[in-house]
């Protein structure tokens, strides 16, 4: 992150103001500051880094308590490793649990594909049993059930936001800019919503 990154680079910190994107200068970034003017020791009433829960304990612990806000997370592994499961069930306990506002951006899936995907995962409804479509006669009676408990808990405790975008085959776009495309999408979501993004 950039605050790990003005650290190491406390001496040379015009450096990091100077970093461009696209001809921008990126001004969100850390006051210079001393090593030897932080506090000794920590505010425990302050606190130091917000995160969001997985929802999944070990996972947390794992990383010192959940995912940090502003920082940035690369999930990688083979075709049909779980990637796109653990982003939805991480996008779902991200708004539905802690309250956050996001974007889940898919260059491949649409969006009923990957709503069919949460709900397998969420509520253990094996995705060949939904992978054509959400059928109430192909569901058992307890699958059943725990859908209409799944799709209430989306209606009434639903704290935060998920927005699913759908970008087509993105690779097969020329010329498109990613970093300027997510802007683009972050402006027009704080726009329509008047809400804070805490995740893409």
């Amino acid at each position: 992150s950039l605050d790990d990154l003005a650290l190491i680079c406390e001496q040379d910190i015009d450096v990091i103001n100077h970093i461009e994107e696209e001809g921008r200068i990126i001004s969100d970034v850390p006051d210079r500051v001393q090593l030897q003017d932080m506090d000794l020791f920590d505010d425990p009433n302050k606190k130091l880094v917000e995160s969001l829960d997985s929802d999944m304990p070990d996972l947390n612990e794992a990383l010192g308590g959940g995912f940090r806000k502003r920082s940035a997370y690369m999930i990688i592994g083979t075709t049909g490793s779980g990637k796109t499961i653990i982003a939805c069930q991480l996008a779902c306990a991200f708004s539905y649990n802690c309250g956050g506002n996001g974007l889940f951006i898919s260059t491949e899936q649409q969006h009923d594909e990957l709503y069919r995907r949460m709900v397998s995962n969420l509520c253990r409804i094996p995705h060949k049993v939904i992978s054509k479509g959400i059928f109430e006669h192909v569901l058992s009676d307890k699958e059943k059930e725990m859908y209409i408990d799944f799709r209430k808990t989306l209606n009434t405790i639903n704290k935060g936001d998920m927005r699913v975008i759908n970008w087509g085959n993105f690779e097969k776009q020329p010329g498109t800019k990613v970093i300027k495309a997510i802007e683009d999408e972050i402006d027009l979501y704080e726009e329509e919503t008047g809400r804070k993004l805490d995740y893409i």
